[in-house]
């Protein structure tokens, strides 16, 4: 799963990455693997979060929950300064491609498909990750 982030924000000096960053986070199986931009207290400014971790059976069933309540689908709505969100699922050797429909109104979602509830997943995803250090 993608989350690019969208809106007005200033990069500092020092940054390694700033809020147009995609950070992104992958379930393998049993596995939990992220790269993302945070601020880091240690570094005062913006850097590069990478990580992977073994997922526990609850982990897994809390994902497995916020799959089920995708649907494709759209509202027809038109994001501005909200974040995209995308997800690239594959399972048994094929590859779905979807989109948070809050962009529906975009004219080319670059092949993927509009799905209802992604930003519900992300929510998700982003809960096991680990806590930013320092802000």
């Amino acid at each position: 799963m993608v989350y690019e982030e969208g809106g007005l924000s200033a990069r500092y000096e020092g940054d390694e990455c700033d809020i147009s960053y995609k950070n992104t986070v992958t379930v393998d199986g049993s596995s939990l693997s992220w790269a993302d931009c945070r601020h880091d207290a240690a570094k005062a400014h913006r850097a590069v979060t990478t990580g992977q971790r073994p997922m526990t059976a609850t982990e897994k069933e809390d994902v497995r929950q916020a799959l089920s309540t995708l649907h494709v689908g759209s509202r027809g709505s038109c994001g501005a300064d909200v974040p995209i969100i995308t997800l690239d699922l594959q399972a048994q050797g094929a590859m779905a491609r979807y989109v948070d429909d809050f962009h529906s109104c975009m004219p080319d979602p670059d092949g993927r498909t509009f799905v209802m509830n992604l930003q519900e997943l992300q929510t998700v995803l982003w809960q096991l990750l680990p806590a930013p250090n320092g802000g």
